[in-house]
């Protein structure tokens, strides 16, 4: 049963949006570009554990995806959890990894080594990444009461290409690694193992509600990450059908200076670039620089339309800008 769904990370909108919003010459869009392609990769990985979790239909199966949650009262510190199994007798963290080529686990080092096309490049252990995972959980239990709980994790690596390796003294956490299509079976093995039921199902109902109300989705300032200045951003309505900018805004459409073509909605997604990339309130003359909208008149209609909150009179309104999901 699947409580939280696995979205598109909101670092990949936000990647793309910036993307779209550089010129192509930029010497910074490389660096961009890369780390988009590690994040897409990472996300990939994740929705193909999915397929194989599709198989685990048990209702007594709460599954968890894209978890992120407070390490301390503050909540200044978080850590993540790719995803979380909670069953009556058990719960199981699972650290997702999508790593293609020869992968040697290096007991020693605690790292992975990938080499990919006589290329080696090194990762930390992912061991050590979900142990320290499956610490903060059972801290964070605690803090909600709640102990004596097994907590068992699990990697994946889900990439059917690649070749495992480790090294000799690596023994003691070689259960811990699984490839994707072994997964059910290692999970019917802990149900299996594991006798005592520590949870009922209202129990896992009240902690469900508190890892979603706890989960924090990660919101990262791209424009602070990459040094970028919001005067390198080019603004505009961006055309849906050939990507040229800005569009100009004619009778309530859209129109496309290169390409001619027309669209009445075109303006939404420029709107979640600056929610995206600059802020998530706005107001009415901000909107307009972005868009270039010369009537105030006309931003408001395109706002109202749009039945987003605001707080204020109309002239001085701000507007709260929802984050795409």
């Amino acid at each position: 049963m699947i409580v939280k769904e696995r979205t598109k990370p909101l670092i990949l909108f936000k990647l793309d949006s910036l993307l779209e919003r550089i010129p192509s010459n930029s010497f910074k869009k490389a660096n961009i570009q890369s780390d988009r392609a590690k994040f897409n990769a990472g996300f990939n990985g994740e929705k193909s554990l999915d397929y194989h979790l599709a198989d685990l239909s048990d209702e007594n199966h709460y599954i968890f995806h894209d978890l992120r949650l407070p390490r301390d009262k503050l909540q200044k510190l978080y850590f993540q959890i790719d995803s979380l199994i909670i069953t009556p007798k058990y719960c199981l963290l699972i650290e997702v990894k999508n790593l293609i080529g020869n992968l040697y686990f290096d007991h020693q080092f605690n790292q992975v080594i990938r080499t990919r096309n006589g290329i080696e490049e090194a990762f930390p252990d992912p061991i050590i990444q979900v142990e320290f995972q499956a610490a903060c959980f059972k801290d964070w239990l605690a803090s909600h009461k709640i102990l004596n709980i097994p907590i068992f994790y699990l990697v994946v690596v889900t990439n059917i290409h690649s070749v495992i390796r480790t090294s000799p003294n690596y023994k003691t956490s070689l259960n811990k690694i699984v490839r994707g299509k072994d997964l059910i079976r290692a999970i019917h093995k802990l149900n299996t193992m594991n006798n005592n039921r520590c949870f009922s199902q209202k129990d896992i109902k009240k902690l469900s509600k508190r890892l979603i109300k706890n989960n924090k989705q990660s919101d990262i300032n791209v424009l602070k990450q990459y040094d970028i200045s919001t005067e390198e951003l080019t603004t505009g309505v961006i055309c849906p059908y050939c990507g040229t900018l800005p569009m100009k805004r004619v009778m309530r459409n859209w129109i496309c200076l290169s390409c001619s073509q027309k669209n009445a909605y075109a303006h939404i997604k420029a709107i979640n670039d600056y929610a995206l990339l600059l802020n998530t309130e706005a107001k009415n003359a901000s909107l307009r620089n972005f868009l270039h909208v010369q009537s105030a008149t006309s931003m408001y209609k395109l706002l109202r339309a749009m039945d987003l909150k605001s707080t204020g009179s109309r002239k001085a309104a701000t507007y709260t800008l929802p984050l795409p999901k």
